[in-house]
């Protein structure tokens, strides 16, 4: 029962954290993206 636990405590964690850091490189593309058009429009 506790060991259980504790690992549906880890792969939370571990997914919490991988979700974190696939959305910080979606959001850097993104940003990478707008800034680009915005730099060919200027």
């Amino acid at each position: 029962m506790k060991r259980s636990r504790i690992t549906i405590h880890f792969v939370h964690k571990s997914s919490l954290l991988l979700y974190t850091k696939t959305s910080m490189t979606t959001m850097k593309s993104f940003y990478k993206l707008k800034y680009e058009k915005v730099s060919m429009f200027v």
